[in-house]
């Protein structure tokens, strides 16, 4: 599940940090700033995207946290106080940078970057939806996974198997 939401959520920042790239001629957060009075739609999908991938509950990451931080805590109980800790650091990560980009003075150089396209927008709003949906209703992608791992297609991945 974690890999799912994982490759969802990653991409799309992925996606997101290239797109502003490709804008602005740099990835260096000290050079961008108030980005979200020009590029609004881009700033709160940037923002929906971070807290994906920092686990804010009814989305896709956050469900998977738990199932990982649930099924370690009986076992390694010293690990899933790591996992709740870098969750923590992650989180501060994440908004220090929102607060940077999207906040503050718009610098001149930035006041005419263009919005996003029609295809930047096909490619971001299914995974919006599909962070969205992994969050909420977990249990479909779930039943698939614990299918494949009945059925041994896995058990090479599984202790024990």
């Amino acid at each position: 599940y974690q890999l799912v939401a994982h490759g969802l959520v990653t991409g799309g920042l992925f996606f997101l940090v290239g797109m502003l790239a490709d804008r602005t001629g740099t990835r260096e957060i000290a050079r961008l700033s108030g980005l979200w009075a020009v590029l609004p739609l881009y700033g709160s999908i940037l923002a929906f995207t971070m807290f994906a991938s920092f686990g804010l509950p009814a989305l896709a990451h956050f469900a998977a946290e738990v199932q990982i931080v649930l099924g370690t805590l009986g076992v390694y109980r010293w690990a899933a106080v790591g996992m709740l800790l870098g969750v923590l650091v992650t989180t501060a990560m994440f908004l220090w940078t929102l607060q940077r980009v999207l906040l503050g003075a718009l610098p001149v150089a930035w006041t005419k970057l263009p919005g996003l396209t029609g295809r930047e927008l096909a490619t971001l709003l299914p995974l919006v939806v599909l962070i969205i949906l992994l969050g909420v209703v977990p249990g479909p992608l779930v039943g698939i996974i614990e299918g494949a791992l009945r059925s041994g297609l896995l058990a090479g991945l599984v202790k024990g198997g």
